[in-house]
């Protein structure tokens, strides 16, 4: 028995100290958890008593600065608001400026307008004098001011000259807690990031959006020309806009074809795209041409080259027949002028006489007619042909 206590008393003590400690863990593992309880039940009454507070200020702000929305419901009682601004002081205190966007991304296409919202909240009871509202585009490369208005005043000095006459504060919508700016006649180089900040006596904020200028690929000029070598037809299509797309080529049965193509940049900050493929003039095929988001065309061979060919033909008998008919009123009027001419030479007039059967459109001014003398002649040089009356004439 001695031996049995001697030699299990250290397994005993072990045991015990084992059970010891695991007793000791669930301990622990309780208080952790009666934590975690206790920290949510406070976020969660923090929570509550937030929106508490939120929803005092708002019904004292329609109180307050819109007591005609309740006009209809009760008898104003402004002892009443006066008594539950003093209880929630310390609540509505705690409410600093917050803003919020109407959407994080906007698009539009090159021309249009778009408006660009930016919320913010509690209200002034003083919208225009303590509200100053301001708008920029920002990037790592630039920062422009778009939009500034501070006391209901607008800040010309702080608009950038590319957004003169283009963007606008929508003041309307100043009293319901909104700073949308809009932006007409958009152009390419407007994409990017914009920020909304917004400042009154309860504080300031800040939102950032992004704004994306497109220009669809709306109209696509094809051509056709005949190639170098002979037997081949060169089909290319041509197109704006931005930003740059892939254009795919295929015949009439969807096989894709490999096509060379080249992309420029315009003083309008569109993209310039130029796609050809070289197919045989014999071969009855439709190609077409697709542009990435926008449009396509397609070429009809041979038909369209049998039609081009006749529009071509066209082209050439309008305009010879149009130089004909210059060249044969041009000869006309050269000999109605030389039989006037010699008719003239012919027959003693008097000055006036001859400058007016030379010109018999044009009649001189009345003080004109009045320096006829001697040197007559001289006098009846007229504007439109006085190389035909001169003395030399008469």
């Amino acid at each position: 028995m001695v031996l049995y206590n001697i030699l299990c008393s250290p397994t005993n003590i072990l045991m015990n100290i084992i059970l010891i400690e695991r007793e000791r863990e669930r301990e622990r593992e309780r208080e952790r958890e009666r934590d975690k309880i206790g920290i949510i039940l406070w976020v969660w009454w923090n929570w509550r008593l937030y929106k508490h507070c939120i929803r005092v200020r708002l019904i004292l702000d329609e109180l307050t600065f819109s007591p005609h929305k309740f006009r209809h419901k009760f008898q104003m009682n402004w002892s009443i608001v006066l008594i539950l601004q003093v209880l929630f002081q310390p609540c509505l205190q705690a409410i600093s400026l917050t803003t919020v966007v109407e959407r994080v991304s906007y698009g539009a296409e090159l021309g249009g307008e778009v408006v660009m919202g930016c919320r913010f909240y509690p209200l002034s009871p003083y919208p225009h004098k303590d509200l100053a509202v301001a708008w920029h585009q920002i990037s790592p490369a630039s920062y422009r001011g778009v939009y500034r208005m501070d006391g209901g005043q607008e800040e010309a000095p702080f608009q950038h000259p590319d957004f003169r006459e283009r963007a606008t504060l929508l003041t309307e919508e100043i009293k319901d807690g909104w700073a949308k700016l809009q932006v007409s006649s958009l152009r390419i180089n407007d994409t990017g990031t914009y920020q909304c900040v917004v400042r009154t006596t309860n504080g300031a904020d800040y939102k950032k959006v992004k704004l994306t200028v497109t220009a669809p690929y709306k109209t696509v000029r094809k051509d056709i020309s005949k190639s170098a070598r002979g037997g081949e037809l060169v089909l290319s299509c041509r197109s704006e806009g931005y930003p740059a797309a892939t254009v795919a080529w295929e015949d009439a049965s969807g096989q894709n074809l490999n096509a060379s193509t080249a992309i420029v940049s315009t003083v309008d900050q569109l993209f310039r795209i130029t796609t050809q493929i070289r197919v045989e003039s014999s071969q009855k095929n439709n190609y077409t041409c697709r542009f990435a988001g926008g449009s396509s065309a397609t070429f009809r061979i041979p038909d369209e080259t049998q039609l081009q060919k006749e529009n071509t033909d066209s082209i050439v008998v309008i305009r010879v027949a149009f130089g004909t008919f210059i060249g044969i009123a041009l000869i006309i009027f050269i000999v109605v002028l030389i039989s006037l001419r010699r008719k003239g030479n012919g027959t003693k007039k008097k000055p006036l006489s001859v400058c007016l059967s030379v010109c018999p459109s044009v009649r001189p001014s009345t003080a004109e007619l009045g320096k006829l003398g001697p040197r007559g002649p001289e006098s009846c040089r007229f504007w439109m042909f006085p190389f035909f009356c001169n003395t030399a004439d008469i």
